[in-house]
């Protein structure tokens, strides 16, 4: 599920499934039912744990893995026994 932005109009051909939402109209579709919520409440916890400044490209899965991990184990007791 996706806005319609235009770049992902191609997943269609490629055997994707893609419902859009046009945001300009409403925010789920009263149709299918697709919305864009969950996508984009995971991306601002993602991009919440990703530092302003000094931020690098080459660091990225490191990001990614770090926010994967603190989601897996949320309570903090249990990732330093996890970890280990």
């Amino acid at each position: 599920m996706s806005d319609c932005l235009r770049a992902y109009d191609c997943l269609s051909s490629e055997n994707f499934v893609h419902r859009t939402v046009n945001h300009s109209v409403n925010f789920v579709d009263p149709d299918s039912g697709a919305h864009t919520q969950n996508i984009e409440s995971l991306w601002r916890d993602v991009r919440r744990g990703i530092p302003h400044f000094g931020r690098s490209n080459k660091h990225l899965v490191s990001y990614l893995a770090e926010f994967l991990f603190k989601r897996k184990f949320s309570d903090h007791r249990d990732r330093i026994h996890a970890f280990f």
